[in-house]
């Protein structure tokens, strides 16, 4: 069961805050209610500590440690910790990561011009899927006017060609 506690509480309204988020948008970012994210908000000792599955979700939503939200203090960390919720990327970073521990300069370097390349690639990506969404507008439109078809009196004008 939540347990109460007012220092709880006033972290987490600042790790809100630091999100840039409003308080409903923060709540589905962390899987939450928005009542739910209410009650451990609520001023002084009525604000409750969540339980661990959803302290997991705030501080992934906050980018924060649950150390850090339970106590206000950082955990002694690896200097190479971090908290990933997708396999395919922790294996991915797990595998880069080994390869910097060769410390080969050539393999950094390679992996840096990866990165760019998949920078590029993904501007690439929000490019097309931005014209996509452009072009579906222009066919909506055109279906639109279309579907009207001409205005009353315009078509005897463009049969003799006087307007």
């Amino acid at each position: 069961m939540a347990t109460k506690n007012i220092d709880f509480t006033n972290r987490l309204k600042l790790a809100i805050k630091k999100t840039g988020l409003k308080n409903p948008a923060f709540a589905d970012k962390a899987e939450m209610g928005y009542s739910t994210l209410m009650n451990y908000l609520k001023r002084g000792a009525e604000g409750h500590v969540p339980e661990w599955d959803q302290l997991v979700k705030i501080a992934i939503a906050a980018n924060c440690s649950i150390d850090w939200l339970l106590t206000g203090k950082e955990a002694d960390l690896p200097e190479h910790t971090f908290v990933c919720t997708d396999e395919r990327l922790f294996e991915l970073c797990e595998e880069i990561m080994e390869l910097f521990e060769e410390e080969d300069e050539e393999i950094i370097q390679a992996i840096k011009s990866r990165v760019q390349d998949i920078r590029k690639l993904a501007a690439k990506n929000r490019e097309n899927r931005e014209l996509k969404e452009r072009i579906k507008r222009i066919e909506k439109y055109m279906e639109e006017i279309l579907s009207a078809g001409p205005k009353p009196g315009t078509e005897r004008a463009a049969a003799t060609g006087k307007k």
